[in-house]
């Protein structure tokens, strides 16, 4: 296999990873919405691994894109971007999409997770408003 067509292997995993990673988000997403408290530690627990997989993959791609920045013959700190410039044809333009694609699922993942957070904290704030409110502290 070439250079080139392996990068795009470990491209297409980092992608999944990727989507595994927001597919996991969605459902800690989903445990939240349905108040299903009980459930958000394992939700979590998942999210971490899928964060996991998607900086193994991270590492991979990184490793495989040496190679071909070496061989295209690019600094070494070239960016995806740079690579899909400078990669003959097919490969700048399946570079290039990957790039696009892996842009749009980050900007989700990052939307999702943020929106996650703010819900984990109003759940945690309440539980501890119910909390009080049960033993008869004054709430202020």
């Amino acid at each position: 296999m070439s250079q080139l067509a392996e990068l795009s292997e470990l491209l297409w995993r980092e992608r999944q990873a990727l989507d595994v990673l927001l597919f996991k988000l969605e459902e800690e997403r989903l445990v939240l919405d349905a108040g299903r408290l009980e459930w958000l530690a394992r939700a979590g627990h998942e999210v971490e691994l899928a964060a996991e997989e998607l900086r193994l993959a991270g590492l991979a791609r990184a490793v495989g894109a040496e190679a071909v920045v070496e061989e295209l013959r690019l600094a070494p700190t070239a960016t995806l971007a740079e690579i899909a410039a400078a990669a003959p044809t097919p490969w700048g333009e399946m570079f290039a999409a990957h790039r696009e694609a892996m842009l749009r699922l980050s900007a989700r993942i990052d939307e999702l997770a943020e929106a996650n957070r703010r819900a984990v904290e109003a759940a945690r704030d309440a539980a501890v408003r119910e909390a009080r409110t049960a033993t008869g502290e004054l709430i202020w």
